[in-house]
């Protein structure tokens, strides 16, 4: 099983550079606010996975092109598949499966697969901060997945009377104070 890498790093106003790396295979992408962010579309399929137990597709965006990004769970593996079209099609379910070619594929241990890419959130929360990430990515409110990431460190909800839902904030600013220790 290879070491896997991820790396995101705002290039500004709707731009980030997502970097990939599994072994020998290495993909790198300028991802772009026609589409979601990338560190919102990993860390919520992440959750998805993690807490529905199912596998997960998303799709970053650039000028021109389109990344797909698959993960299937197999137990306590994860495999991820990345595939690639270089042409700009303004809907990616135009795209017809010919048209995307092959540029990782690899099998990870899913909870180092979360760990990676938690460190990487991480990173840019603390370099850029909850406001200041949401503003490199074209000024958009709300783009850091917040609850996407603090359900992976651990926080989760219970249901309540009436199917609300609460979580504990106490739990989340430990979190948090923990982070900027």
């Amino acid at each position: 099983m290879a070491a896997f890498m991820f790396k995101y790093e705002s290039e500004g106003f709707g731009w980030a550079r997502v970097k990939m790396c599994a072994g020998a295979q290495s993909i790198e992408f300028h991802a772009s606010y026609i589409g979601r962010n990338p560190m919102e579309s990993m860390l919520e399929a992440l959750v998805w996975m993690k807490f529905e137990d199912d596998d997960s597709r998303f799709y970053m965006s650039s000028e021109p092109g389109e990344l797909r990004v698959t993960m299937e769970k197999d137990g306590d593996d994860v495999h991820i598949q990345v595939d690639e079209c270089d042409q700009f099609v303004s809907d990616y379910h135009q795209i017809k499966e010919g048209q995307w070619a092959k540029k990782m594929e690899t099998t990870v241990l899913f909870d180092r697969l979360i760990e990676v890419v938690i460190k990487e959130a991480e990173r840019n929360l603390l370099l850029h901060g909850m406001v200041g990430f949401s503003e490199d990515w074209c000024g958009h409110m709300d783009v850091f997945p917040m609850s996407a990431y603090l359900r992976l460190k651990g926080v989760d909800f219970t249901v309540e009377v009436g199917a609300q839902k609460r979580s504990s904030l106490t739990l989340e600013l430990t979190i948090l104070q923990d982070l900027l220790r």
